[in-house]
């Protein structure tokens, strides 16, 4: 029995192994964690087990198997609870875990006193990593060689367990103290090769690492570690196969008596700049900014989409020139605060022209730019020219052109990465409500989302308005992850590398590092108690958000689920916009007309339209059927059932559209 080899002190569930063991079954004789114990007991003749405390007492009145800690019931009192506060204390409490101790914050900025979506901003700005720069780039690659043939993670995590034959970090015989000495032989020998890249890289840098010890040389371990953390945060696609070993790494490097110096510092965002520049509280409120900083998208023509470059360009170029100056801030003017790049087609900028007044809704030179577009449109015409003294007065440095270009790339890098994550959500979303969510589609069988169990492997039953407000529900819980996904890189990163430590468990997905992970769990909360509030309807299946536990071991399984919503959604996304390029191909059209039958001809239905009905029918019925863990109705179970009709996708009649 593996509890038997644990310590003395911590029993953990029979069922799961992950979580700690809160009920003892009399009747099967084993011990379960609340979670555990619920489900495996609610059908049946388990369903009349009444269970005691560990220590075979019973339990008091008010403690109920579905009320403890761990379980949906638990969770969603908890929810409940906290959507009261989430506007101002789940939100501040989350701030002030990712950066905290901050004596100048932009927030409490006087001068944004009276600027709402400046203050926004500066909270948006928190959680955008910065481009990397040309040298951090080479040290990118340096550090990617290294993990790329460091086995760290077989040498400390497999061959340490009972599974390698070794000493795992739960288990006796003295395995603790021979799982931190096996860490600091492998951390020192990673050490060692990166010193060595570094001295083939730059032969004088190099050398003065490898005269030095390796706690002399921590400083730039940090550095080097916060580049890669800060490069996977804004290009997930990319170190997928090193990045979860660079974490694993430094989860054990930040656990105690391993190392005796640090080697985490806080990744390095916009916000981390701007707090030590001048001219940074009048750049945010600058409605040029949203135009200089806004991603183009897919949808122009050619001359609109060079109109929309030349447009961004002179923006940039405006902003340079206010902000980035002979002294670093915007120099005092008497009338152009309100100025803003002129957005016809040539895209040119005229200063002679009389400023153009910001009406909030109505400005096309800041409209569609997502997250940060409506900064343009929200901060209006009050504010005045800002003295260049009530600039400096703190003593803060000015900002250079580098410094300045750098903001702009990195906040036009998060921009671009948000519309390419999110549209395919707000795509889907259309597609639901135009075919699917007219009261005719009720009487459609074509467009009926209405499932049953056991149907073509369903594990749920929904009427068709059930499955319209849970396939919405979820598509609208997506795109909200999506907008705030930087937030939850920094509050996963938090986690990861929290000295809290984690446990080595085999989740029956092989072996995996077992964390809590508080800071995404309270993200998470905020950002589901906000959707649930904007949805107005009741909320169809479960609120459980699984994490640290045998389902969504720490917060990097959790990111990483979640960054797939685009990799399901943008392939159906983009051949529904494809169709009718293929209904005017000769060569193609057979494809389309294939979905049309008799009843279609008779109610004029195109082949554009049964196609598109047909596609997205299959997937809003089969991709929100309850085939993932939990019955599929909870949080992470909604992604898996999808991820699962992709898997099965090939099969379809209509795979030959795709």
């Amino acid at each position: 029995n593996k509890n038997s080899e644990m310590k003395e002190d911590v029993r953990f569930c029979e069922e799961c192994e992950d979580a700690p063991a809160q009920l003892l079954c009399p009747v099967c004789k084993d011990i379960f964690c609340a979670l555990c114990f619920t489900w495996l007991h609610r059908n049946g003749n388990r369903k009349n087990h009444q269970p005691t405390k560990l220590d075979g007492t019973p339990l008091d009145v008010s403690e109920k198997p579905d009320t403890l800690e761990g379980t949906t019931e638990h969770f969603v009192a908890q929810l409940n609870a906290n959507m009261a506060t989430a506007s101002n204390s789940v939100k501040k409490t989350l701030e002030t875990k990712v950066d905290n101790g901050d004596d100048e914050d932009l927030l409490r900025d006087p001068i944004l006193e009276d600027q709402e979506q400046g203050k926004d901003f500066a909270k948006i700005v928190r959680y955008i990593p910065l481009r990397l720069t040309s040298e951090e780039r080479t040290l990118l690659s340096l550090l990617e060689g290294v993990l790329k043939v460091s086995e760290y993670t077989d040498n400390v995590d497999v061959s340490s367990s009972v599974y390698g034959g070794g000493y795992g970090y739960l288990f006796g015989g003295g395995g603790v103290s021979k799982k931190v000495e096996r860490m600091r032989r492998e951390l020192n020998e990673f050490f060692s090769v990166l010193c060595g890249l570094v001295v083939v890289n730059d032969y004088k840098r190099g050398s003065r690492l490898v005269r030095q010890s390796v706690a002399d040389n921590a400083e730039f371990f940090q550095r080097i570690f916060e580049i890669g953390r800060r490069f996977k945060i804004m290009n997930p696609d990319k170190l997928r196969t090193t990045y979860g070993k660079l974490m694993h790494i430094l989860q054990d490097a930040v656990t105690k008596d391993v190392l005796n110096f640090d080697v985490v510092v806080p990744i390095k965002t916009v916000y981390t700049l701007l707090k030590q520049r001048a001219c940074a509280r009048d750049l945010l409120c600058d409605p040029n900014l949203p135009v200089a900083i806004a991603a183009l998208g897919d949808a122009h023509t050619p001359d609109e989409h060079a109109a929309a470059v030349r447009r961004k360009a002179q923006a940039k170029q405006r902003l340079i020139e206010r902000y980035a100056g002979p002294n670093g801030s915007r120099l005092p003017r008497s009338n152009d605060n309100n100025a803003v790049v002129d957005d016809d087609v040539s895209g040119e900028v005229d200063d002679q022209k009389p400023a153009k007044k910001q009406r909030s809704g109505d400005d096309e030179s800041t409209a569609g730019y997502g997250v940060l577009g409506s900064l343009g449109r929200m901060i209006g015409v009050s504010s005045a020219p800002t003295p260049y003294d009530a600039l400096t007065s703190n003593g803060k440095q000015p900002m250079s052109g580098d410094e300045l270009e750098l903001v702009l790339a990195s906040l036009a890098d998060a921009e671009s990465h948000r519309l390419g994550c999110q549209t395919p959500v707000d795509d889907m979303l259309h597609w639901l409500d135009h075919y699917f969510g007219s009261n005719e589609a009720k009487n459609n069988p074509k467009r009926k989302l209405a499932i049953s169990y056991g149907s073509n492997g369903s594990k749920l039953s929904h009427s068709h308005s059930q499955q319209y407000q849970f396939v919405r529900q979820s598509l609208m819980l997506w795109r909200e992850v999506q907008r705030q996904m930087f937030r939850l890189w920094i509050c996963a990163d938090k986690d990861m590398l929290s000295p809290s430590g984690y446990r080595l468990v085999n989740t029956g997905q092989g072996l995996n590092r077992v964390q809590a992970a508080p800071n995404v769990s309270s993200a998470m909360a905020n950002i589901l108690g906000s959707v649930k509030s904007s949805v107005g309807a009741h909320w169809v299946g479960l609120s459980v958000v699984h994490l640290g536990d045998r389902d969504v071991p720490n917060a990097l399984f959790f990111i990483d689920k979640y960054t797939q919503v685009p990799r399901i959604l943008a392939p159906i996304a983009r051949t529904m916009r494809a169709i009718p390029k293929l209904a005017e191909n000769e060569k193609t059209l057979p494809f389309l007309t294939y979905n049309v039958d008799d009843d279609d001809r008779a109610n004029n239905i195109s082949a554009i339209d049964a196609t598109r009905v047909r596609i997205l029918r299959s997937f809003f019925r089969f991709g929100f059927n309850g085939d993932g863990d939990d019955g599929g109705s909870c949080i992470d179970g909604r992604l898996t059932s999808a991820w699962n009709w992709c898997s099965k996708v090939e099969g379809k009649v209509f795979w030959n559209t795709f």
